[in-house]
């Protein structure tokens, strides 16, 4: 997944990790909407080319 404003990319295999790591330690849970956990901005399927 990929963040059009930060320009920041989460692999798709690694969502699952980062996802369980962001609600257990912060209580965010955003990327299961698929929003970005930093601007809150909607996700795309990898990086624009």
């Amino acid at each position: 997944m990929y963040c059009l404003r930060c320009e920041r990319e989460i692999p798709d295999d690694e969502m699952d990790k980062k996802n369980e790591e962001l609600k257990t330690l912060y209580g965010i849970d955003s990327l299961e909407k698929g929003e970005c956990p930093v601007c809150g901005n909607q996700m795309v399927r990898g990086p624009p080319v």
